[in-house]
């Protein structure tokens, strides 16, 4: 994020909706609203997201952003990249590196505290087996009780708690063949969205809504949603303030991430032979409060599932001059989604004309309910239940020369074919 703060043309949100990491990206105007998680279609960004030369934006949480607590370079590459990152990088790319094992015995161990009891724990080393094969590996725990105040005795706060490992081999086989394959996985588990109401339009809202509810859960007495919905529910509105909430529901979000990655070169006198084998496994899974409020209305279960298996070959010719690329790829992804929404302890009922249905005394007309109601109670549901699955099977061919005319003038022509 700090690197997105000081790059034009880049911007992000952060919307809470799959726990404190979640993301939103664009990048000179493109972004990938499309692909929010309760969006429709697949997982296909409008932007790459590449860690170690592996594509990672097939993420569950709808955008990848990877625990890197050992990351050796981060390039932000904005304007479409398609001959290297394919058709989904429009927009641009995200190219993450890791750092490499190598031959001298390194360690680290972090660790800090904030405001909001937040802490966070780390650790690192880097060692040589023999003079051909070096492991390094680190681990990163953080947790916090988070900034968010609830004011229901029934719900929960933003608190969360993130776990993450990764272990690197590096291989010198021989002198012109290296491998280095990697195992990276994140799990994270938080609480409620982090996120205030704006009280720009709502419930609340004076007109807002023709539906009704009973004025207290069980009773046979009813009243317009903006009349038991106070203006101000005691939370209050941003920007008055940023940390409270008035949500009767337990919420959580949970999040789980494996990637392996297995990369071979081979190095020729003039040329080379890159070999880059990728797998990730992701899964997000949430339930959360519908209906933003103090009421228990009606619910939402939902979760996805993103999975990426990817094989990409690269030829590359060196000269005194130009230097020529040659290349292929295949790649698999999948993405299954699911959701259903409940109604909670409250009656939901969707009027019409809701005043004209509230006699004098509070209860229902009968003869307009039964005109105008769609009457939902406790377990019934409002959405759902639906399954989504979507399968993206692709494979390209591309090719790249870089000539080098004077010590200032240099082009590059590239072609790809997906």
């Amino acid at each position: 994020k700090d690197y997105f703060s000081i790059t034009p043309n880049v911007n992000f949100t952060e919307d809470g909706e799959t726990g404190a990491r979640s993301v939103g990206i664009s990048m000179r105007g493109v972004s990938d609203f499309a692909n929010s998680f309760t969006g429709v279609g697949g997982l296909s960004n409008s932007f790459g997201i590449y860690l170690d030369e592996f594509n990672i934006a097939n993420n569950a949480t709808k955008t990848a952003n990877p625990q890197l607590a050992d990351l050796a370079r981060l390039e932000i590459l904005r304007g479409p990249q398609g001959t290297y990152f394919g058709s989904n990088a429009t927009g641009g790319a995200l190219n993450l590196t890791s750092k490499l094992p190598h031959d001298e015995v390194e360690y680290e161990i972090n660790g800090g505290y904030s405001r909001f009891n937040t802490w966070e724990v780390g650790a690192m080393v880097n060692a040589p087996i023999n003079d051909q094969l070096f492991i390094r590996g680190n681990v990163n725990y953080t947790e916090s009780d988070g900034f968010l105040k609830n004011l229901s005795p029934t719900g929960n706060e933003d608190s969360y708690e993130h776990v993450s490992f990764r272990v690197a081999a590096r291989w010198l086989v021989s002198d012109a063949l290296t491998a280095d394959v990697s195992i990276m996985r994140t799990v994270e588990n938080d609480g409620t969205d982090t996120n205030v109401n704006s009280g720009v339009m709502d419930f609340d809202t004076p007109g807002s809504t023709p539906n009704v509810l009973p004025v207290a859960p069980g009773a046979t007495t009813y009243a317009l949603f903006s009349d038991l919905f106070p203006v101000d529910a005691g939370a209050g509105f941003y920007p008055d303030q940023r940390r409270v909430i008035n949500k009767d529901f337990d919420e959580f979000n949970k999040n789980r991430q494996t990637i392996f990655n297995m990369r071979l070169n081979y190095q020729g006198d003039d040329w080379s032979l890159r070999s880059i084998t990728g797998v990730m496994k992701t899964k997000s899974h949430r339930q959360f409060d519908q209906d933003l409020t103090q009421y228990s209305l009606y619910e939402t279960y939902t979760g996805r599932t993103g999975d990426t298996i990817s094989q990409e070959v690269r030829f590359n010719l060196q000269r005194d001059n130009w230097d020529w690329t040659l290349g292929g790829i295949y790649s698999n992804d999948d993405a299954d989604t699911y959701g259903i929404s409940p109604i909670g302890s409250d009656d939901f009922f969707f009027l019409f004309n809701g005043a004209a249905a509230i006699l004098p005394d509070g209860t229902l007309d009968p003869n307009e309910v039964a005109n105008a109601c769609f009457c939902l109670t406790r377990g019934d549901i409002i959405s759902g239940p639906s399954v989504t699955a979507f399968d993206s099977e692709s494979w390209a061919i591309f090719s790249e020369i870089n000539w080098q005319f004077t010590e200032t003038l240099k082009a590059t022509v590239g072609i790809r074919y997906t």
